[in-house]
């Protein structure tokens, strides 16, 4: 495959495996190509067949061939760019394994064995880092707000000091 072409792949999947979501990187370097509809099925390297993935997704999917699971019982390999994988699979919020909504979805979740314990940790690591990230940013807001206050009390102390000064110039002197 071409340099170009790999490029275009690896930019294609936002750097990150399109079966398990593990980017470059979390991995440390580039991840693979696989071919959705594998060489030795008749698959070739047309854009819709390149699917960027790491290697283990790579090897659990293997020569697993998308015609040759079960379309009738929806067990079938989901295209990270064709299907919704939304309406396939969910994060569990609090355990934060893969969990199937249709039967596609669990034949994913199966075959790519996509709650290994890493892809669990990266799963809750990510969403500790998106909570981080959202509390930073109410942190910083109500610094701004704060910070706008004190600018306001600074201001209304000026003023409060320039009515005094100008007060007591104009009382008359009462030391005699």
């Amino acid at each position: 495959m071409s340099h170009t072409k790999l490029a275009q792949v690896r930019e294609r999947f936002s750097f990150s495996c399109g079966y398990c979501g593990v980017s470059e990187t979390e991995v440390g370097g580039e991840l693979t190509v696989d071919h959705f509809n594998p060489i030795s099925a008749g698959g070739n390297d047309d854009d819709s067949n390149l699917i960027y993935a790491c290697v283990r997704c790579n090897q659990y999917k293997g020569a697993l061939r998308p015609e040759s699971t079960n379309r009738d019982l929806q067990q079938r390999l989901l295209h990270p760019l064709i299907d919704d994988l939304s309406v396939h699979l969910r994060v569990h919020s609090d355990l934060y394994l893969l969990e199937a909504i249709t039967e596609a979805g669990k034949f994913q979740i199966r075959a790519l064995q996509l709650n290994r314990p890493q892809l669990i940790a990266l799963r809750e690591k990510r969403a500790l880092m998106k909570m981080l990230e959202q509390r930073v940013e109410i942190a910083e807001t109500e610094q701004r707000l704060l910070l706008k206050r004190l600018l306001e009390r600074d201001e209304y102390i000026i003023r409060l000091e320039a009515r005094l000064r100008q007060s007591t110039q104009n009382e008359p002197d009462s030391r005699y």
